[in-house]
């Protein structure tokens, strides 16, 4: 008994000696935390200086960027509003041509219709004329054998002439010649030569 009571003295001892060393451990550990803390604290200011320069510096910078992106903004918006208006000027512009285009589309469409109508009324008219171009060359074809008859008659005519002014010639001759001669040959007697056709024969007597 004597020595399990020393042994639970010891060990009841050694947990006293662990708690009191944890306690004491953990005061000394924050101590030491704080006295670092307050150490850090000490050599901060030159890097907080420091990293309030560079703050600064960033922040400078980030209001010279914002100014920039504003300006740019500003001269996107400005360029924006151009481009509307001059879209807006270019659909009008389309609207205008278009209108334009259906109007001269209308107006072919009317000379379309109309020039259909002439061919309707001008077929008619082609067949008349045809007709007519036919009748006109069925009247140069008579016209062409009337002048025709009419030369061969100019020529029949002159024939005629020609035998008539012989006729006159010869009588003319006969009358000329002594009347001795007519005394002694009582039995001839002049014949007319003979008539190249009938027709001039007609027209000579």
């Amino acid at each position: 008994m004597p020595q399990i009571e020393a042994i639970m003295f010891v060990v009841l001892g050694f947990v006293l000696a662990t708690l009191i060393a944890l306690f004491i451990g953990r005061g000394m550990w924050a101590y030491a935390v704080r006295t670092l803390g307050r150490r850090v604290e000490r050599d901060r200011p030159p890097e907080r200086a420091r990293v309030q320069a560079e703050r600064d510096q960033f922040r400078a910078e980030c209001a010279k960027l914002s100014l920039n992106l504003k300006l740019r903004f500003n001269d996107l918006k400005t360029q924006l509003a151009e481009r509307t208006a001059e879209i807006s000027r270019n659909r009008n512009r389309i609207e205008c041509l278009l209108e334009e285009i259906d109007a001269r589309n209308a107006a072919v469409n009317k000379a379309n219709a109309d020039l259909e109508d002439h061919r309707a009324q001008l077929e008619p008219l082609e067949a008349k004329l045809a007709h007519l171009t036919q009748s006109l060359q069925r009247l140069k074809e008579q016209l062409r054998d009337r002048d025709e008859a009419v030369n061969g008659r100019h020529r029949e005519l002159a024939d005629t002439h020609a035998l008539i002014a012989s006729h006159d010639r010869q009588i003319d001759a006969l009358r000329a010649r002594p009347t001795g001669l007519e005394t002694t040959s009582p039995a001839k007697t002049w014949k007319p030569p003979r008539p190249i056709n009938g027709s001039a024969v007609a027209s000579g007597t």
